[in-house]
């Protein structure tokens, strides 16, 4: 055997042995990749979830010296990710920026009462009604409670929405917080799903924060907030056909 063929079958055993290292390093990723996707989950019940909710709510009204309900409407625009909403928060001098960017009125902004003596005009059906009648938020639309109700309940019931509901002008991309909600909608008789439907939930250990949670509806849909961009709050009866219209694009598990 010559020199020149023995050189060139030590190139190939060689190129042999890299192609199993690199094999090897394949399989090895495959490995941790069926390691991270069989993570534990950790069965949690309403309760639990609530009381987590409660507490980063808690966390965000003392830290950011802010509402309740603004600190509520802040974490769902972050998916429930503590950590994510208090970076957003001190990028920048003044965090107007990230109320903003959640859509959500400024409360250093606190709505004004006005000052209008007499009959107010409503910006959806302009009758004239006492100003005791009219409701209005940060983003200072104002308009009469009868017309306020008619849409908070076409959006929940009839659309199914209820953590994303906008006020009701149509240039205004302000969020309705839960207290217009339920101060408005207050002689209603709400029907909440998780009374009846939501039995257990599951806390996936591959993501941070509330926004791993998965809730267990009662006709077999899982819906992952990790993947969807709102936290449900059932502030209405929600109709079964609503729902099911609702999660028909969402990733279901």
């Amino acid at each position: 055997m010559s020199d020149f063929d023995f050189e060139f079958e030590s190139d190939e055993d060689m190129g042999m042995d890299d192609d199993d290292e690199g094999f090897d390093l394949i399989n090895e990723k495959e490995d941790s990749k069926d390691e991270a996707l069989s993570a534990s989950y950790v069965v949690l019940r309403p309760a639990e979830i609530i009381e987590d909710q409660l507490k980063a709510i808690d966390h965000i009204h003392q830290v950011f010296d802010t509402p309740r309900p603004t600190a509520r409407q802040l974490l769902q625009h972050y998916h429930w990710d503590v950590e994510r909403l208090s970076e957003k928060y001190y990028e920048r001098d003044t965090p107007a920026h990230i109320f903003e960017a959640a859509g959500i009125a400024d409360p250093s902004k606190a709505m004004v009462q006005r000052k209008d003596k007499g009959a107010v005009d409503c910006e959806i059906c302009y009758e004239e009604v006492p100003q005791a009648d009219v409701y209005g938020m940060g983003c200072n639309h104002y308009f009469c409670k009868e017309c306020w109700k008619m849409y908070l309940e076409g959006k929940i019931q009839d659309e199914g929405v209820a953590s994303n509901i906008e006020c009701p002008a149509s240039d205004c991309k302000i969020l309705v917080d839960e207290l217009t909600v339920t101060e408005l909608l207050a002689e209603e008789k709400p029907v909440c799903l998780s009374s009846e439907g939501v039995g257990v939930a599951l806390a996936c250990t591959l993501v941070k924060g509330l926004a791993h949670v998965v809730m267990l509806i009662y006709f077999e849909t899982f819906v992952c907030f990790a993947v969807v961009a709102y936290w449900w709050i059932c502030t209405g009866q929600i109709p079964l056909q609503a729902w099911n219209t609702r999660t028909a694009s969402l990733h279901t598990l």
